[in-house]
């Protein structure tokens, strides 16, 4: 008997019945996380962990594998017909594949987040989001948060995590090691109603006109 764990992502689309264009770039998008999660597995023997010499569009300092991962990103989902534009956080412009039509995909992603962890051999991932053209020809790239299709992230750790929203819940595929195909792993990802630790970035606290940040309990 078929168990969740037998629900590839391919099957997991096809099931949703996601916008056959729109899937086509997600399971690029797993692909390219596939490939990532191979070379991170061999990157010192490749010396590939260091800097990169270059500084990114945060003006961040790069590393190799920063660059590696955008290369394996970029490359991969342009294969996706209806992906006509690539926004990276490691490229200061857009990265137009092809003259934008209406409906056509946009993706946006940080190839390689965290990666000053990796020369201490801690968890990395990639993050990304997809949004359409608006119009024929239309170059415009920003959207409101309610206007993406999907969003989502790789973990590259001790098992290759693949999370995925498409708007309705958030999903959870897992690489499995005997066929490299991300499999479902949990269909219903919920936040803990209680838990031991609470963890919030209060740098910012400061630009809201109050003197100190909230006790956190």
């Amino acid at each position: 008997m078929a168990t969740e764990r037998d629900i590839s992502l391919n099957d997991y689309l096809r099931a949703r019945k996601i916008d056959p264009a729109l899937a086509t770039l997600v399971e690029h998008i797993a692909k390219s996380a596939i490939v990532m999660a191979d070379h991170l597995k061999a990157a010192a023997f490749h010396d590939q962990i260091g800097n990169a010499g270059t500084r990114n569009v945060q003006d961040e300092e790069q590393k190799l594998l920063d660059v590696l991962a955008d290369r394996v990103f970029r490359e991969t989902c342009a294969e996706a017909a209806s992906l006509a534009a690539y926004v990276s956080e490691e490229v200061d412009d857009v990265a137009w594949l092809k003259a934008p039509l209406a409906g056509d995909l946009i993706l946006y992603v940080d190839p390689l987040d965290g990666s000053s962890n990796l020369e201490v051999n801690l968890s990395v991932g990639s993050i990304f989001a997809v949004s359409q053209v608006l119009a024929d020809r239309s170059r415009n790239v920003l959207r409101r948060g309610r206007e993406y299709l999907c969003a989502g992230y790789a973990i590259y750790g001790p098992s290759t995590l693949l999370v995925l929203s498409f708007g309705v819940g958030v999903v959870s595929f897992t690489l499995d090691p005997g066929d490299w195909v991300f499999k479902l792993t949990n269909a219903r990802m919920r936040i803990p109603q209680e838990t031991t630790e609470f963890a919030i970035n209060a740098s910012r606290w400061r630009f809201l006109g109050r003197t100190h940040p909230p006790l956190c309990r």
